[in-house]
């Protein structure tokens, strides 16, 4: 079977022959607050038992697993972080605790699992809390606010826009407090 992709950006990659022009260049995002731990807690006590699949072992009350992929997150994050969970028990979470879960970390969860870890920073708009979530080498920023139901938008801080042209309430609010929140290293941006 053969596969194609198609170009789905406007300019091709700058081709570079010494690191030091390249590192001029690199986006960096960098937080003016102090990125916070989201831990998942209050988890039922039935759940407080190992299970086993295949050769690794997990106890989701704990939040342990043997396995691999548990094991290097576990050495970057807090005990009870919503990414140190591996795809053991992240299926378990998914499939027997979701509803005992607080829906915000259902949802950092699933981010976690399709676009790898993102540190947090808690703000408020209006008297309500929100997250923003991102990578410092990424120009897209999460923003998880509640409307009616915890929810995800995404905005690119370089382009300036909403991905998919889907935004939240208030969404000039949240670009203006993001402007408080973040400074971007870069010289070619």
């Amino acid at each position: 079977m053969l596969l194609r992709s198609r170009r789905t950006f406007s300019k091709p990659h700058k081709v570079f022959t010494d690191l030091r022009e390249a590192e001029k260049e690199i986006f960096i995002l960098n937080p003016l607050g102090a990125p916070i731990d989201f831990l998942i807690n209050n988890l039922p006590d039935w759940c407080n038992k190992e299970y086993k699949r295949g050769n690794d072992v997990y106890n989701p009350f704990k939040m342990l697993c043997t396995c691999e992929e548990y094991r290097e997150s576990a050495g970057e994050y807090e005990p009870m972080d919503y990414r140190r969970v591996c795809r053991h028990l992240y299926a378990f979470y998914m499939q027997r605790l979701k509803k005992d879960i607080n829906p915000l970390a259902v949802l950092l969860m699933e981010q976690n699992k399709k676009h790898g870890p993102e540190e947090l920073i808690r703000a408020e708009l209006s008297g309500k809390e929100f997250y923003y979530g991102f990578q410092r080498t990424s120009e897209w920023i999460n923003i998880y606010c509640n409307e009616n139901q915890w929810i995800r938008f995404s905005y690119n801080i370089a382009q300036k826009r909403w991905s998919e042209n889907i935004a939240p309430k208030n969404n000039e609010a949240f670009v203006e407090a993001l402007k408080k929140c973040f400074t971007i290293n870069t010289k070619s941006k």
